[in-house]
């Protein structure tokens, strides 16, 4: 039996629910899996965790200064090392940069091996990220990258093949399949966005584009899905475009109700300018829902041609296509299943948690050799 340990934030929901799996083939096979998740007091709720997972919820000070990302690191490790002490952790698994760069300095006092999993674009973070990201990455006994995308961010296709690999990430194509309706049960006009609340996630473009959508079709709905920092800036946009009968703030969904709300829906929209996968396009395309996205790099790697594209931060060409996937269904639909296959063929939960396992396998071997 081999103990692996987890961490992220608190309430980092997508990244968890790309764990959970993992950590359920690990406790199948025999294993101890511990999720150490760093609390500041701004993440809210966490999700349910997987049976027999050991949990840890580490409470550190509440940033408020730069000088709080030092007294976070020190309560993070001091309680992260008496965890890995305690349970004779065989490996540390992180993935964003808070608390990745904590947990790779503790992992290394421990010498205890450690898998990092860089989910962002590097040239999105913060600069006191990236170099704490890049003063720890030697540490690291192999770093992971969620697509061709991220990894040329960090690595401008210099990628080291004994300390770093792609590992695609992948979404549970059964339970998504099972919300599957057929398109006359769908709401013919209803727009879907769903998405963390930032500006990066663009959803200010797709409200500009609401007018004249509206003037088209007076009879769409727009249903947003999520929260964040950007929420009331959203909704007082909503109001000065005078179109509130025609949006509707969700806030955050279970999963299920998410997928639910999602495969009721005609067009899911992705009008973000950034980002390092885009878990929620790869989900649409499992639930055969036709996708407007912007025209990003990693959404062309993961939807390739099966989601219409606009310009990137063109309210216009947003307009456009949305309206194409209105007024010519059965070109969307044949998008559709060209998308399910896709899923099929490159994301499936399963291949995703094979590629994790044997790549601990391997590191632990090269531990104990």
């Amino acid at each position: 039996m081999k103990t692996y340990l987890f961490t992220d934030r608190l309430a980092a929901h997508s990244i968890w629910c790309l764990i959970d799996p993992i950590a359920k083939k690990l406790i199948k096979n025999g294993n101890k899996v511990i999720y150490c998740r760093f609390d500041d007091n701004k993440q809210g709720e966490a999700r349910t965790t997987p049976n027999a997972v050991i949990v840890y919820d580490i409470k550190v000070p509440t940033k408020t200064q730069l000088w709080d990302l030092y007294r976070q690191h020190r309560a993070f490790s001091k309680e992260l090392t008496v965890i890995i002490k305690q349970h004779n952790v065989d490996l540390v698994h992180t993935n964003f940069a808070i608390p990745a760069i904590s947990a790779r300095l503790t992992a290394q006092k421990c010498r205890v091996p450690v898998v990092s999993t860089q989910h962002e674009l590097y040239g999105s973070m913060g600069r006191h990220l990236q170099l704490g990201l890049r003063w720890t990455e030697k540490i690291c006994s192999h770093i992971v990258y969620i697509s061709q995308t991220v990894a040329k961010s960090f690595t401008a296709d210099n990628l080291n093949a004994n300390n770093e690999s792609i590992i695609l990430n992948g979404i549970d194509v059964d339970s998504i399949a099972a919300h599957i309706r057929p398109v006359s049960e769908r709401r013919r006009h209803r727009i879907i966005c769903v998405g963390r609340m930032i500006g990066l996630k663009r959803q200010s473009l797709l409200l500009e584009a609401m007018p004249k959508l509206i003037k088209r079709q007076p009879e769409i709905e727009l249903l947003f899905v999520g929260s964040g920092s950007d929420e009331q800036k959203l909704k007082d946009l909503t109001k000065k475009l005078f179109i509130e009968q025609h949006v509707k703030f969700m806030g955050w969904l279970s999963r299920e109700e998410t997928m639910k709300t999602i495969a009721s829906s005609s067009v899911m929209v992705i009008p973000s300018s950034q980002e390092g996968f885009g878990l929620v396009v790869a989900e649409a395309l499992a639930l055969d829902i036709p996708i407007v996205c912007s025209d990003i790099p990693v959404f062309k790697e993961v939807a390739g041609d099966t989601a219409l594209m606009f310009k990137t931060g063109d309210s216009q060409s947003l307009t456009d296509a949305i309206i194409d996937v209105f007024e010519n269904p059965s070109a969307a639909e044949s998008r559709c299943k060209q998308g399910k296959q896709r899923v099929l063929d490159r994301f499936t939960i399963d291949v995703m948690v094979d590629s994790y396992l044997k790549l601990y396998e391997k590191l632990l071997a090269n531990k104990s050799s």
